[in-house]
């Protein structure tokens, strides 16, 4: 009955809410940035969120060595530490120290905000930045984050869920204020609006074998996606479960199948304002982007395997165990985050991201912006 009750609830909202029609095809031309700034930790995790009405980047890394997550940012003004426009806006922002980060994630909201939530065992913490005020304290039990349309965070708890068996694991928002949770226990549960009530479904039957991560987003008409790295018969696919509101099935597609352990990279999803659900990971040194149109299946495309430091005039294969990140900016472009073999850190983009020539006067008042920043957020 509460499947039967899920079912209807989407098919509802699919009613009266209009198609929408994508914009974003295979014509990405991919441009990248160094961001000047190093990695260290011994898997490459980090996660990209949006500031300022999706128009600047933000990359969180994890700082293995002092076990902390760190922010950076891109500005127009040059920094001169790193010949960059990027600056570091945050020094252990979640107040660690952390084991070893099992995962990063982060999201954006539309009234210029941004978060990020890392786990580590059984700890899960998140934190919310702006470029006027910092970072908020650390958020102790918060197991995601995501905003709704007029930009009030919406966090991922134990409680968040009313009788919810498992542990969250993550969390999203649609524009219409629908709330999709997965729980540890492969059961999806979603929140309508329209009908002002929980339901859920299960997932489990749909994969192939054990998944060591899962990432989830809900489209533009609040249909839920799930990205899951899988291990099957010695193999570990990239499975997209897609939910089907007139079938009130999930509809399982194997997004791509990689050769590293699934234990050591995940996929990071995000969807865009149009409809368009996307997501990023990297294989043996290959960055990998796929995105779903609606009903059109999944299209696989490679990134890159290698980047040129315009700096130090060199060019760097791309670290093979990693987790990117992902985002959508304004445009409804993709923006993915990575680190290279050279524990650098990097952003992929399809332009038009882009930083305008500082003016001497820029790079005075940048420069004094950026400490006010990096005060604020100690």
């Amino acid at each position: 009955m509460r499947c039967v009750r899920f079912v209807m609830g989407l098919v509802l909202m699919a009613i009266l809410c209009a198609p929408v029609m994508a914009t974003e095809g295979s014509g990405i031309s991919w441009a990248f940035q160094w961001t000047g700034f190093p990695h260290t930790s011994s898997f490459g995790q980090t996660a990209v969120a949006m500031r300022d009405g999706q128009t600047w980047p933000v990359i969180f890394s994890a700082n293995q060595s002092a076990q902390v997550v760190d922010a950076y940012s891109l500005y127009p003004v040059l920094n001169p530490m790193t010949n960059t426009n990027w600056h570091q806006i945050g020094s252990n922002v979640l107040g660690g120290p952390f084991g070893t980060l099992e995962s990063l994630s982060a999201a954006t909201s539309p009234d210029g905000r941004f978060g990020v939530v890392a786990r580590s065992g059984s700890t899960s913490v998140a934190t919310i930045g702006s470029s006027q005020s910092g970072f908020s304290s650390p958020m102790l039990d918060v197991y995601g984050i995501d905003f709704d349309a007029q930009g009030n965070l919406v966090p991922c708890t134990p409680s968040t869920v009313p009788n919810m068996s498992s542990q969250p694991v993550d969390i999203a928002v649609s524009p219409s204020g629908d709330i999709g949770v997965l729980g540890s226990d492969l059961v999806y549960y979603q929140y309508s609006p329209l009908l002002e009530d929980w339901f859920q479904t299960s997932f489990a039957g749909y994969l192939p074998g054990v998944p060591m991560s899962t990432d989830l987003e809900l489209d533009a008409l609040g249909r839920p996606h799930v990205l899951s790295m899988v291990s099957s018969g010695g193999n570990t696919d990239l499975i997209a479960l897609d939910f089907n509101v007139m079938t009130g099935q999930w509809m399982p597609s194997t997004v791509d199948t990689v050769s590293e352990p699934s234990f050591t990279i995940k996929a990071s999803a995000a969807s865009d304002s149009t409809g368009v659900v996307g997501a990023a990971w990297v294989d043996e040194g290959v960055l990998k982007y796929a995105y779903k149109d609606g009903n059109n299946p999944w299209t696989t495309m490679v990134v890159t395997s290698s980047v040129y430091d315009p700096v130090g005039h060199q060019h760097y294969e791309l670290r093979d165990f990693q987790s990117p990140g992902l985002a959508f900016d304004a445009d409804d472009l993709p923006v993915i985050s990575f680190v290279d073999t050279s524990s650098k850190i990097w952003l992929a983009y399809d332009p038009p991201v882009d930083v305008p020539e500082p003016g001497a006067w820029c790079l005075l008042i940048g420069g004094c912006l950026a400490l006010v920043l990096r005060r604020r957020a100690r």
